[in-house]
Parts: structure tokens; C-alpha cells; sequence
């Protein structure tokens, strides 16, 4: 009889140190947690931050952009037609 009450008193100490192992691990997994919503919401904040700085550099640089395209789009033009002009004007000694 003595045996037995020893061998519950054991397994009601092994019954508590699983119950504190336990809240333990939930603790850690508790931190984990706040630790991921934390970094999770450094990563949204980051690439909120990174797709502005994107919008604001697009916005100025799109005036200046039309700007050069418009610009080589006359130069490519008229250097065409420079170039056509030179080839008429070489034929018709040629010939």
C-alpha cells in the first residue's frame, strides 16, 4: 500500500512538471507570436515605404522622360530626313 501511495505521489509530481513544461512552451510560443506580428509589421511598413519612394520617383521622372523621348523622336526624324536629302542630292551627279 505504502508502494502504491509513493508511486502516486511520483506520478502527481511528473503530472505538475508536465503542466509547467507545458505552460512553458506556450509562453515561448506566445513570444513567438508577438515576435512575428512584429516583424510582420515592420515588412508591411518597409514596402509601404519602398513602393512611395517608387511612386514619388516615378512621378518625377515621367515629365522628363516624355521630355527626352519627344526630343529623340524629332532628332531620329530629322536626321532621317538630313540623310535621305544627302542621298538625292549625291544621285543625281552620279547619274
Amino acid at each position: 500500500m505504502s508502494n502504491l501511495i509513493n508511486k502516486l505521489g511520483r506520478l502527481g509530481e511528473a503530472a505538475g512538471n508536465a503542466g509547467n513544461s507545458a505552460q512553458q512552451a506556450a509562453g515561448k510560443v506566445s513570444k513567438f507570436d508577438r515576435q512575428a506580428q512584429k516583424t510582420e509589421k515592420s515588412l508591411a511598413n518597409w514596402a509601404k515605404e519602398k513602393y512611395q519612394i517608387l511612386l514619388e520617383a516615378k512621378e518625377r521622372l515621367s515629365p522628363v522622360l516624355s521630355t527626352v523621348k519627344n526630343g529623340l523622336k524629332s532628332f531620329a526624324g530629322k536626321t532621317w530626313s538630313v540623310t535621305m536629302k544627302a542621298i538625292d542630292l549625291v544621285t543625281s551627279p552620279v547619274r
